[in-house]
C-alpha cells in the first residue's frame, strides 16, 4: 500500500510537470510466455505460404497481429531464460547485462526498467509469474525476494516456474499446492503438491519412483508427456499465474498509469498439461521435426511432443483474450499498449535438438505483436525489419516519457520501437545481436559460445540480377568451436577453432536452414559477412576472421575417418556428405555391396570387397570410392577433429586409424579414396 501511495504521488507530480499539450502516458501490458517459438501461431505472421502448416489455434494472438503491428523477425538478445529476461529488464545487450547464464541473478546495483517506470515514471508496476531475474537465488516462499528492489509495486503470483515446484517453500505456487487436497479420478484424496511432483518427477530431477501419476516417458525419449496432470485446471501453473495476475490488474489503483508483465511458465518443457488442455489438440496432426537425424524419439514420439506443446500454447492464447477483455472492462482500451512475445523459442526436435540456447530460428526467433489506440500503434502493419525484444525496455520508457538519463539505468543499449509502432519509422536499429556463452571475463555458459548478427541488406548485384529480391535478411553466426546443435550438413571444426556461417533468413527459415551461403573468396555474400563480423564483440570478430570456412555447397565432402557410414548428398540438398557412424542417417555396411545415390548428378558410390566393416580400425585392405567426378574438394577429419581443406579439383586420401596424409588431386583425379594403411 505504501508503494502504491508513493507511486500515485509521484505520478501526479510527473503529470503536472509534463509540457502543455502532452498526451497522457499510456498503460503498458506485456503478455510474456516462456519458450514460445515464432512459427507456432495460427495467423502465420511472417510465415511463408509454402511453409508447413501447424495446427495450433491462437485466435487472440492472431487478432492482435492482424489488427495491430506485427513483427515477422523478432529475435531475443540471448535464447536462455535468465540472460534473455535480464537483457529486457536492463535494456542491455547480452555481453553487457552481467547475467551470462541461468546461474546468475540480475546484479543488485543495476536499475531495471521496471524500477525506472515505478520510481521515475510514477507507474504502478505489476509483475506475475516466472520473471527469472533472481533465477539463481530463487523467489522466496512468498515470491517477494528482491521484488521491491527490482521495481515491482505488487507481485501477486510471482513464482519460479516448472522446475521450481519441488518444495513448498520455493515459491507461492508450490506453497499453494502443498496446502490443497484434491480428489483423484479413482476417488483417492491426495495432496496437490504430491500429485504435481509425481507427474513431473523424472522431468524435474526428483527422486520419485515411477507411478501411474508419472506424466512423461523416461529418457532417452524426449518430452513425450501423454499422461495428463490429474489436478483441477485452476491448479495448473499457467492458469494459477494467469488468475493471480488478472486479480492484480482488476485491483489496479485508479488515476495512475500502470504497467503489467505476466510471465507464464509455459510452454516451457516439460510439455505437461491437464486433460482439458490435452483435448484442445486431440486428433490434430503436426509436421515432424526437420533434419531429425539422431535421438531417442521415434517420429511418432516427436509428433506427440509437438501436439502437447501446441496444447500449452492454445491454453495460453485463451489467457491472452482474457487480459484484452479485462483491459476493456476497466475502460482502459483507449490508452493501453498491449504486446505479446516470449523470452526465447523451442527447437522441438529440429536438427535433432530440443530446448533452446542455440542460434537457429526455432531457438532465437519469437513472436511479437502489439496493439493499442491507432495513434500509438499503427493498425494492420507487418514489419519485416529485424527487431530485438530487449528494445521493449526503451519502448516502455519512451511511452512513459522517462528519458534514459533520468531513469537511473546505466549502460542502456536498448532503442525505442515507438516510432516503428506508430508508423513514423521503418526501423529502430541497423542490426540486432544475440549470443550465449562466456563473456569477456570468461564467465558464463561453458557448453555454448556463439554470437549472432541479423541484418537486412541490399541484395548483392550479382545475386539480384538473377531475379532475387532487392533485399535479404541475413543471419551471421560466429561460434567458438563447432556451432551448437549444427544442422546435419554443417561440418564440425577442430576444438578451439572458430566457425562462421551466413544464412538468408528470407529463403531459409528453420526447417530449411541447411544451406549456409558460400563465404569463399569471390562470393558476392562475403563483403556482407565481413561487415557483420565487425559488429561482434572483439574476441569473436578476431576469431571468426580466421574461422574454418564452410565448403561451397554441393561440391565438398566431410569425412570422419573410422566411423563407417555414408549418406547420399541428395538426402540433404546442397549439402556436404557426412561419413559418421553416430548418425542414424547412415546406411548399414554389408559385405560386397555397392551403394549408388539418385541419378541426379549428386551420386555417391561406395565400393568395397569382402570386408564386413572397411572403416573399422582393424579393417583389412579395401577401397572406398566416393563422390561424383566433378567433386572439387572436401574437409577431412580424424578422431581428434584435425581438418584440412583442399580446394583442388578432386582429392586423393591415404589414411589409417589415424590421419596419415591428405593430398589434393589434379585435373585428372576422378574422386578420392580412403585406404587403410
Amino acid at each position: 500500500m505504501l508503494l502504491a501511495t508513493l507511486g500515485t504521488l509521484v505520478s501526479g507530480a510527473i503529470a503536472a510537470s509534463l509540457p502543455k499539450g502532452t498526451t497522457e502516458r499510456p498503460n503498458l501490458l506485456l503478455l510474456f510466455p516462456d519458450e514460445w517459438r515464432w512459427d507456432w501461431q495460427s495467423g502465420r505472421t511472417g510465415v511463408k505460404t509454402s511453409d508447413p502448416l501447424i495446427q495450433v489455434a491462437t485466435p487472440n494472438f492472431d487478432k492482435i497481429a492482424a489488427t495491430g503491428t506485427a513483427f515477422a523477425h523478432a529475435y531475443v538478445a540471448s535464447p536462455l531464460c535468465a540472460p534473455s529476461r535480464a537483457a529486457l529488464a536492463l535494456g542491455r545487450e547480452y555481453d553487457t547485462q552481467q547475467v551470462p547464464s541461468n546461474s546468475f541473478d540480475v546484479p543488485a546495483d543495476l536499475t531495471t526498467h521496471y524500477r525506472a517506470l515505478r520510481d521515475a515514471g510514477g507507474y504502478h508496476v505489476m509483475v506475475s509469474g516466472k520473471d527469472d531475474l533472481t533465477k539463481h537465488s530463487g523467489y522466496g516462499a512468498d515470491g517477494s525476494y528482491r521484488a521491491v528492489e527490482l521495481g515491482y509495486s505488487v507481485w501477486e503470483g510471482r513464482t519460479p516456474g516448472k522446475y521450481g515446484t519441488s518444495s513448498a517453500t520455493s515459491g507461492p505456487f508450490p506453497g499453494a499446492l502443498a496446502n490443497t487436497t484434491v480428489t483423484l479420478p479413482n476417488g483417492t484424496r491426495a495432496n496437490a503438491l504430491d500429485v504435481h511432483n509425481h507427474c513431473f518427477s523424472n522431468e524435474i530431477g526428483l527422486n520419485i519412483t515411477r507411478t501411474a501419476l508419472t506424466c512423461c516417458l523416461d529418457p532417452p525419449t524426449t518430452q513425450v508427456c501423454s499422461t495428463p496432470l490429474l489436478l483441477p485446471d485452476e491448479l495448473y501453473e499457467d492458469n494459477w499465474v494467469g488468475q493471480h495476475a488478472l486479480h492484480m490488474l482488476m485491483e489496479r489503483p485508479a488515476g495512475q498509469p500502470w504497467f503489467m508483465q505476466i510471465n507464464w511458465p509455459g510452454p516451457h518443457p516439460p510439455f505437461i498439461v491437464t486433460q482439458s488442455s490435452m483435448d484442445l489438440t486431440a486428433n490434430k496432426t503436426y509436421p515432424p521435426p526437420q533434419d531429425y537425424f539422431q535421438g531417442g524419439n521415434t517420429i511418432a514420439d516427436n509428433i506427440e511432443a509437438r501436439r502437447l506443446y501446441a496444447a500449452e500454447i492454445e491454453n495460453l492464447d485463451g489467457w491472452f483474450g482474457k487480459f484484452v477483455s479485462a483491459v476493456s472492462t476497466l475502460g482502459d482500451s483507449d490508452n493501453t499498449v498491449i504486446c505479446i512475445s516470449s523470452d526465447h523459442g523451442e527447437m522441438l526436435g529440429d536438427h535433432s535438438d530440443w530446448a533452446k540456447s542455440k542460434p537457429w530460428e526455432g531457438s532465437a526467433h519469437v513472436p511479437l505483436a502489439c496493439t493499442g489506440p491507432p495513434h500509438l500503434v499503427r493498425p494492420s502493419r507487418l514489419v519485416t525489419m529485424p527487431v530485438t525484444t530487449m528494445d521493449l525496455a526503451a519502448t516502455w520508457l519512451d511511452f512513459a516519457q522517462v528519458p534514459v538519463e533520468r531513469s537511473g539505468m546505466i549502460g542502456v543499449t536498448s532503442t525505442s520501437l515507438r516510432g516503428v509502432l506508430n508508423g513514423s519509422a521503418e526501423e529502430n536499429r541497423q542490426f540486432i545481436a544475440s549470443g550465449l556463452g562466456r563473456n569477456a571475463s570468461g564467465v558464463g555458459e561453458q557448453t555454448w559460445n556463439w554470437r549472432m548478427i541479423v541484418k537486412r541488406v541490399t541484395t548483392p548485384p550479382a545475386i539480384a540480377k538473377n531475379g532475387s529480391s532487392t533485399t535479404a535478411l541475413l543471419k551471421y553466426i560466429c561460434c567458438e568451436s563447432t556451432c551448437p546443435g549444427n544442422p546435419s550438413n554443417v561440418p564440425s571444426v577442430p576444438a578451439g577453432a572458430f566457425q562462421e556461417l551466413l544464412y538468408n533468413v528470407d529463403t531459409d527459415q528453420d526447417w530449411a536452414e541447411m544451406k549456409p551461403l558460400p563465404l569463399s573468396a569471390g562470393s558476392p555474400w562475403l563483403p556482407e559477412a565481413v561487415a557483420m563480423r565487425a559488429e561482434l564483440p572483439p574476441a569473436f570478430a578476431a576469431g571468426c576472421q580466421h574461422a574454418v570456412k564452410p565448403p561451397p555447397p554441393g561440391s565438398t565432402f566431410h569425412v570422419l575417418h573410422g566411423q563407417g557410414c555414408v549418406t547420399r548428398a541428395a538426402d540433404i540438398p546442397h549439402a556436404p556428405v557426412t561419413l559418421d557412424g553416430t548418425s542414424s542417417k547412415c546406411a548399414a555396411w554389408t559385405t560386397s555391396r555397392t551403394y549408388v545415390g539418385q541419378p541426379s548428378g549428386d551420386v555417391i558410390m561406395i565400393k568395397h570387397s569382402d570386408v564386413v566393416d572397411p572403416c573399422a580400425p582393424n579393417a583389412s585392405a579395401s577401397t572406398i570410392e566416393i563422390g561424383p567426378p566433378t567433386a572439387k574438394g572436401f574437409v577431412f577429419a580424424d578422431g581428434t577433429l584435425t581438418s584440412a581443406y583442399c580446394p583442388g579439383m578432386c582429392l586423393g586420401v591415404t589414411a589409417g586409424p589415424t590421419l596419415a596424409s591428405v593430398a589434393c588431386g589434379d585435373s585428372s583425379a576422378k574422386g578420392f579414396k580412403l585406404e587403410p594403411l
